[in-house]
């Protein structure tokens, strides 16, 4: 009877132990598969976008580069900000000139300048604005207030 009871509890112990490494087992799987999960769902970083993030309509040969260096000169006597450079100052010029090609107002597009350089004070949009239309498209002059 003692070896029944041995026999037994051997069976019991192996039981357990086939129980716990079946468990073990599971855990694994589990541990794998919430690992994959992850793994699948992660995101990669996401992308800068540059200050002047805007599509622009304007025909290359619609703006006369003749007047760039005026255009910067000019903005350098008043000191304006010019944290990213002249090519981006012609940038924003383009984009005056391209807005009141679209039929946009003067001050729509001072609106749209301050939205891309919220450093930048109404006055300092205006100022662009104003002397990229007397450089770059002086065609739009009547669209400026009091012109």
């Amino acid at each position: 009877m003692a070896a029944l009871i041995g026999f037994g509890a051997l069976a019991a112990n192996e039981e357990a132990s086939t129980a716990s490494s079946s468990r073990e087992t599971t855990m694994t799987t589990t541990t794998t598969a919430a690992a994959t999960t992850t793994t699948t769902r992660s995101r990669p970083p996401a992308a800068y976008a540059p200050p002047v993030a805007r599509a622009t309509t304007t025909k290359a040969s619609s703006i006369d580069s003749s007047g760039a260096p005026l255009f910067i000169a000019a903005l350098n006597r008043l000191d304006f900000p010019n944290d990213y450079g002249n090519d981006y100052l012609m940038l924003q010029a383009i984009y005056v000139c391209a807005s009141l090609d679209e039929g946009k107002t003067f001050l729509a597009t001072g609106a749209g300048l301050l939205e891309s350089n919220p450093e930048w004070t109404p006055e300092q949009a205006g100022q662009l604005a104003g002397i990229a239309i007397g450089a770059f498209c002086d065609q739009h002059e009547g669209k400026i207030p009091g012109r």
